[in-house]
């Protein structure tokens, strides 16, 4: 995965709201759930730039309206839970 380099740039010819992600070779993008919802809401004013092949010969690859495409959400771990019984099971007694 990538992270983004710079989501947004003043000026941009093609579009008012661009973000760029660049890679070393090809392989996997991702956005933030912050990128996500900017493209949504943005539609036709969001563009996606994704360099790949940085390190060698670089390919540009522009993407309008990126939320078009089919993404998949990149679930985390927030939290950690037990219930009350563990908790009751596992203390350490004196």
């Amino acid at each position: 995965m990538v992270t983004l380099i710079n989501p947004y740039v003043a000026g941009n010819p093609v579009g008012d709201s661009p973000a760029f992600i660049g890679r070393a070779g090809v392989g996997e993008v991702a956005l933030t759930a912050n990128e996500y919802k900017t493209a949504e809401r943005l539609k036709n004013d969001y563009w996606l730039y994704v360099v790949y092949n940085c390190a060698s010969t670089p390919q540009v690859h522009v993407i309008h309206d990126p939320v078009r495409m089919v993404w998949q959400p990149i679930v985390k771990v927030e939290h950690y839970h037990i219930g009350a019984d563990v908790v009751l099971r596992f203390q350490d007694l004196p």
